[in-house]
């Protein structure tokens, strides 16, 4: 095993060559960007995102350096890093990345666009930025030695992913961009976001000569990163995104799929179903009765509603968890009549959690069912850029309209012919 330091992982982030980036790639993060920012402008709008109470509390004065995702003002560059980490991550629509579903988006993308606002880096830098925290970020999920708890090893690697992608927009040199590494890593702040442009950002000067100093000197930046590979970055990340269409759970959305091809397949309306059986993990049966009934939450996590919206709907999206849907008859008797069980096939290995068989029984004696083993959106059942466009599209319409909504996914798919990423935003309106 080849001992691997930060400031080894920071010289690879700092050689990175934009211009020598695969074409692929770079069209790869024009769509993690595309997809983020659908999710966060809708986030902007849920009534229960907690960025409303920092606004309320006036945080959201200050300069004007960077863009509010979801009301399209200017503020203060933490404060963006801060809110638009939140707004991200508000709706259950983000990406994800490896086996614990790190939710690297919410803290690269925030990250690098509060800093190329404010200091003008052209859209190819913002995109390049974008790969380099994507790298880092399944780099570590798959070599470091983490904490037992899932969530703080999580929030660990998201925020040295923001922090490589922050170094990235400044222009730090291999030092400084390891002194963030590093101080991401010993002393996380929540999001992540935020943790990685305070990392970036205090690593030169006299911030990273008092912070290192308790640690004797650069240390730190030596440590090494125990990893069974060669400390070679793979600059392939962006391949093995994970990523959501529908706003509910990730362990219903095989169910949900499979609900949706029966629908279509078999043209079925609401009325025409007398019950559905439903055969799932038993981790996926263990969410749906943990959640609090009465919140929006519970709704994402239970079966029963998800697929009585689906069978209504033909969707489920932000705007189908509501719970006023709950008392709409057609719901309700949905629900009533259809039953969950588990199934050992979709219990046994990681792989197989996310599965799910729908079996719908109609009014007129028939029966019809579907398996889906993989839910589309993961890895092993990819989603098409059109996908992505199109839930960008339902996403920000109701917020933005279908004119301004199209404008701006044209300008992202364009980002990397854009030489000032503060051109991306004009011509959208501001809200409140």
């Amino acid at each position: 095993m080849v001992p691997v330091t930060w400031r080894d992982l920071a010289r690879q982030i700092v050689e990175l060559d934009s211009a020598a980036i695969a074409p692929e790639t770079v069209i790869a993060a024009k769509y993690v960007f595309l997809d983020w920012l659908g999710c966060a402008i809708a986030g902007a709008q849920d009534e229960v995102n907690p960025r409303r109470d920092l606004d309320l509390a006036g945080l959201a004065g200050g300069r004007s350096e960077a863009t509010l995702i979801g009301s399209n003002r200017r503020t203060a560059l933490y404060y963006a890093a801060l809110a638009n980490g939140i707004v991200g991550r508000t709706l259950c629509l983000f990406d994800t990345i490896g086996t614990a579903g790190m939710v690297v988006s919410a803290a690269v993308v925030p990250a690098s666009l509060s800093l190329s606002e404010k200091h003008g880096r052209s859209g190819l830098h913002f995109l390049t930025a974008i790969v380099a925290g994507y790298e880092v970020a399944t780099y570590l999920e798959r070599n470091r030695s983490k904490p037992t708890c899932a969530t703080c090893s999580n929030g660990l690697i998201e925020s040295c992913a923001a922090a490589a992608a922050s170094a990235r927009i400044l222009g730090l040199n291999a030092d400084a961009t390891a002194n963030a590494l590093a101080m991401a890593w010993s002393q996380p702040v929540a999001p992540p976001a935020l943790n990685g442009v305070l990392s970036a950002c205090a690593a030169v000067g006299k911030a990273a000569y008092h912070w290192a100093v308790p640690y004797g000197g650069d240390a730190t930046c030596n440590d090494v990163i125990e990893v069974p590979s060669n400390g070679c970055l793979a600059w392939s990340a962006l391949r093995s995104r994970n990523v959501r269409l529908h706003a509910a759970d990730i362990n219903t959305h095989a169910a949900i799929d499979a609900a949706l091809e029966l629908k279509v397949a078999y043209r079925l309306h609401p009325e025409d179903i007398e019950a559905i059986e439903v055969y799932v993990s038993s981790q996926a049966i263990a969410d749906t009765a943990s959640g609090d009934p009465g919140t929006v939450q519970s709704l994402r996590q239970n079966i029963p509603y998800c697929l009585a919206l689906v069978f209504l709907r033909g969707r489920l999206g932000p705007g189908e968890l509501s719970l006023q849907n709950l008392l709409k008859a057609p719901v309700g008797w949905l629900m009533s009549n259809t039953t969950v069980h588990s199934d050992k096939r979709f219990s046994d290995g990681l792989s197989g959690l996310r599965g799910a068989r729908v079996v719908v029984r109609t009014r007129y004696g028939s029966t019809c069912e579907r398996t889906v083993l993989n839910p589309r959106g993961l890895v092993e059942n990819p989603v098409s850029p059109r996908e992505i466009e199109a839930k960008f599209e339902c996403l920000t319409t109701p917020v933005l309209s279908a004119e301004i909504s199209s404008m701006l996914s044209r300008r992202v798919l364009a980002l990397d012919d854009l030489a000032n990423i503060n051109g991306l935003f004009v011509g959208v309106p501001e809200s409140t």
